[in-house]
């Protein structure tokens, strides 16, 4: 019986679970999927300069018409892609009153940027060849590519007006603008004509007429030395040396450095002249048609550029006349009441001193006279002697002191008064 009513327990629960839906239990497992990163590449760019060079004694603070210099900026690529470059570059007075036609300026033809009018008709400074970006460098490690521009300011055209003015090459107005290398993106954002030069360094530049102004003999740039037209340097000739010979009057009087053998033409030559002992300079003969550059006839040292010939000098020397000495003879004087009516005058130092009272002086010295009255005595003046007789020394009146310039000998009293 209890058996009959397990069975029968066992089935009524069996169907109930299947009424209920029950399901029998898997083996399962599950993971995540590991993401796919991507990361966007850059086009970053720097300028930095710029640097101005010019020639030997010029200066681009202090431009004379005809003067030309380089410019030169250097273009970094700092971002992972590879990039073109191109550059729109102005120049202009900060007077807007002055005309900018004076003042033409191109790339440096050996550089690789090109010239390039775009369908648009604006002009940009091209490097036709892809910068690489950073991504296989070393961190920090940048690819960069100098700009350097010949800048000439034209001799005919650059009249008074522009004295004291500024011009600026770059700046507002300028830009350089990158753009990847990849996927014809310079095609689809610069235009289709870019095709003609972009990976193409051989590409011809466009007409520019500040580079027809240097490399054109008929305009003014041509001579100026900034711009390399690639002309053919010629081999120099042997060069024919020349002497300079120094003499010296009177023997022994002194002696000449900078005299030498074998100098080229055009080399510049310094001479200086210097005095024994007991001897003066007296000033170079010169040979006729010499210029000096530096110095004159009476200077001791002189310069000039060497000539296509010999040149023969002569430094004059003369001994050191004997200084030209005076002599000084100062006394003191009286000036006393003889009777009730009637003064004189006596040499004498009872009524004071004077110092020095002799004494021999170059030509021209100073020196000066000091007087030393005894109590209750003054100076009345002091006198020179001359031509014969006593003669009063102008704004003398009561002072103890005075200079005389001995400019020939000289016979000084100074006279003291018993005097209110």
């Amino acid at each position: 019986m209890n058996r009959k009513l397990l069975l029968s327990l066992l089935a009524i629960g069996l169907i109930a679970a299947l009424i209920g839906g029950a399901t029998m239990a898997w083996f399962t497992d599950e993971e995540a999927v590991a993401p796919a990163t991507f990361t966007a590449g850059t086009v970053v760019v720097d300028v930095d300069g710029p640097e101005i060079g010019t020639p030997d004694g010029k200066f681009f603070d202090n431009v004379n018409p005809g003067d030309c210099a380089n410019v030169e900026w250097n273009v970094v690529n700092k971002g992972t892609k590879d990039a073109y470059l191109r550059v729109k570059l102005a120049g202009s007075w900060t007077d807007e009153n002055l005309l900018n036609n004076n003042v033409f300026w191109a790339p440096d033809p050996t550089s690789g940027w090109k010239v390039f009018e775009d369908a648009e008709g604006a002009v940009w400074l091209v490097y036709p060849q892809i910068v690489a970006g950073t991504y296989d460098n070393e961190p920090g490690e940048f690819v960069s590519v100098k700009l350097p521009v010949i800048i000439g300011f034209d001799g005919d055209l650059t009249g008074n007006v522009y004295q004291g003015k500024t011009y600026i090459l770059g700046g507002e107005g300028s830009e350089v603008q990158a753009i990847q290398a990849s996927n014809d993106a310079a095609l689809a954002s610069w235009g289709e004509e870019w095709s003609e030069i972009l990976g193409n360094p051989d590409y011809t530049d466009a007409y520019l007429d500040a580079v027809d102004y240097f490399t054109n003999p008929e305009r003014g740039g041509y001579k100026m030395p900034c711009y390399d037209r690639g002309d053919p340097v010629e081999e120099p000739g042997e060069t024919t040396l020349y002497d300079v010979i120094a003499n010296v009057i009177v023997a022994g009087g002194g002696s000449v450095v900078g005299d030498d053998t074998n100098i080229a033409p055009n080399t510049l030559v310094t001479l200086t002249a210097t005095a024994n002992e007991g001897f003066d300079f007296k000033g170079w003969t010169l040979p006729a048609g010499l210029v000096l550059t530096d110095g004159n006839e009476e200077s001791s040292t002189i310069g000039f550029v060497m000539p296509a010939n010999d040149v023969n000098v002569t430094a004059n020397f003369a001994a050191t006349p004997a200084p030209v000495k005076y002599n000084l003879d100062a006394s003191a004087w009286k000036y006393y009441k003889v009777n009730y009516w009637e003064y004189t005058w006596v040499k004498s130092t009872d009524y004071g001193t004077v110092a020095p009272t002799s004494g021999s002086y170059d030509k021209d010295t100073s020196v000066k006279l000091t007087a030393s009255p005894k109590h209750g005595k003054k100076v009345k003046q002091w006198d020179e002697y001359k031509n014969g007789d006593w003669k009063k020394i102008s704004n003398s009146d009561g002072k103890t002191s005075i200079n005389v310039t001995m400019n020939a000998d000289k016979t000084i009293r100074v006279v003291f008064c018993d005097c209110n």
